[in-house]
């Protein structure tokens, strides 16, 4: 008999096959994100948001942190912050601890809005975190 080593646990198998389904979602996450990235980078809200939110429903798929980042400064740019806050709310879920970038681009959706109160908020967050 061939010894096969030692059997994985419940959770090892479970972490062994996130991985796997992670792995197979990847190439559409990569298009997806890319999509994302570009219309980003053209200005083209319509095409941005579409593209974030098929990269979302992607089974199994993790959503690249550059891409909430991309989606708040366009957020920030065509002074759209309730979508900014929505993009913001999407990386904390996802488990992006939101860095510098993304919260400076939260608050400058705020600030030309002109919605001093939620500005000042991200500004305690970030403060709270010694990042100001």
């Amino acid at each position: 008999p061939t010894d096969r080593g030692k059997s994985l646990t419940d959770e090892e198998k479970a972490i062994r096959m996130r991985e796997i389904k992670e792995k197979a979602a990847a190439p559409r996450v990569a298009e997806l994100a890319d999509a994302v990235r570009d219309a980003c980078a053209q200005g083209e809200y319509k095409g941005a948001s579409a593209a974030y939110a098929d990269l979302k429903q992607v089974p199994h798929g993790i959503v690249p942190p550059d891409v909430f980042e991309e989606m708040l400064n366009l957020c920030s740019t065509l002074r759209m912050p309730s979508s900014a806050e929505g993009v913001f709310i999407d990386a904390l879920t996802a488990g992006v601890e939101p860095g510098e970038e993304i919260c400076w681009a939260l608050v400058r959706a705020f600030e030309r809005a002109e919605e001093k109160d939620r500005a000042d908020k991200v500004l305690a967050y970030m403060e709270s975190r010694g990042m100001v």
